[in-house]
């Protein structure tokens, strides 16, 4: 038993004691043996609002501070507006990732939407004027409307077939109508075409080929 110590303990410990162990600490260590057999019960909804209510006091007797503002008592006619000032700063950072992640999500789910600063100034007009709320919701709303009306052009649907190719080492999409040039050892029809010879260009247009021309690449690798 010398080895044992006066600590807290917890109910798996105490469940796996042996008969002597547990004697010797209800003899020398019984406040933390009754501890955990006795766990305080948990905070009731009173106890957690009223915990909560201090947390919020503290943070806006800082924020008041912070502003220069004198905490102003809940009886002064200016305290509801202060506080509501405080609120709306506290929650700021979650309103605007909230918003954030309506707006990528909806973008996301509209690869017709073309975007351009006259769209999204009809978009944001709308709300105003309409009173709404950024978010997933209310851009469909918004977009549905000012499409109808004309005031937000998209993109045409494609219809036309398709089908996955690799050229000059990139996948990409073509139709039936461009299966002609598909030879993958061949340059695409938009790809720049090198003539100049290596040795009488500059490093700038060495450079530049390489980006724009992939079989001019492949020909200096190779």
């Amino acid at each position: 038993m010398s080895a044992l110590t006066k600590r807290p303990l917890t109910l798996p410990e105490i469940d796996a004691m042996d008969s002597a162990t547990y004697r010797w600490h209800e003899f020398n260590n019984f406040e933390n043996l009754h501890k955990a057999l006795n766990p305080p019960p948990p905070p009731s909804a009173k106890e957690l609002r009223a915990a909560e209510a201090a947390e919020v006091t503290k943070e806006f007797q800082a924020w008041c501070a912070k502003n220069n503002r004198k905490v102003p008592d809940v009886l002064d006619p200016a305290h509801d507006f202060i506080f509501a000032s405080f609120f709306e700063e506290r929650d700021r950072p979650n309103k605007i990732k909230a918003i954030e992640e309506d707006v990528t999500r909806w973008m996301k789910s509209h690869p017709e939407y073309i975007p351009s600063e006259s769209s999204r100034i009809a978009i944001s007009e709308y709300l105003d004027e309409h009173k709404l709320a950024i978010n997933f919701a209310n851009l469909e709303v918004a977009f549905q409307a000012l499409v109808k009306s004309g005031d937000i052009a998209v993109q045409p649907p494609d219809t036309s077939p398709k089908q996955q190719q690799f050229r000059n080492g990139e996948l990409i999409h073509v139709t039936p109508t461009d299966r002609r040039n598909t030879d993958p050892s061949r340059a695409a029809s938009t790809e720049k075409t090198v003539t100049k010879r290596v040795s009488q260009q500059s490093a700038s247009e060495f450079l530049q080929n390489l980006i724009d021309s992939p079989s001019f690449k492949k020909r200096i690798d190779s």
